[in-house]
């Protein structure tokens, strides 16, 4: 794959029984060093559509938490991405008070910034990149 990609990534990925797996690559250059992924019980279906929480330290020292989600997708489901993100809340406050700055990434599914999962994810500290 890293031929394919034209560089040198590590990566790490899940198995889910929803073919919904998630991913996610890095470069070895900039970080150093991975913790142990771990999945989070975000789904009402545990294995379906759960949270990959993957931390890595940076050549300086500094750890970046990463949480790869693929939130419930329709626009009548906003109330169970919600229930997602509350579930997921938790894991980025820890990190947070451990010091590390926090990502969400993925397929959101969101379909409009009034959305309580969009709102709930912002109150966390988070930053939209795209607004």
């Amino acid at each position: 794959f890293s031929q394919a990609i034209g560089g040198d990534y590590r990566s790490v990925f899940t198995d889910q029984r929803a073919q919904m797996d998630l991913g996610l690559f890095w470069k070895p250059g900039f970080f150093t060093k991975a913790a142990d992924p771990a999945m989070l019980p975000t789904s009402e279906n545990p294995g379906t559509r759960d949270t990959l929480q993957v931390s890595l330290e940076d050549r300086h020292g500094a750890t970046h938490t990463f949480f790869v989600v693929h939130l419930k997708s329709r626009k009548e489901k906003g109330a169970h991405r919600a229930r997602e993100v509350d579930v997921m809340a938790p894991h980025i406050r820890d990190a947070q008070s451990e010091g590390h700055t926090c990502y969400v990434l993925g397929d959101f599914n969101i379909y409009g910034s009034h959305e309580d999962a969009y709102t709930d994810l912002l109150r966390l500290g988070l930053v939209d990149p795209v607004v």
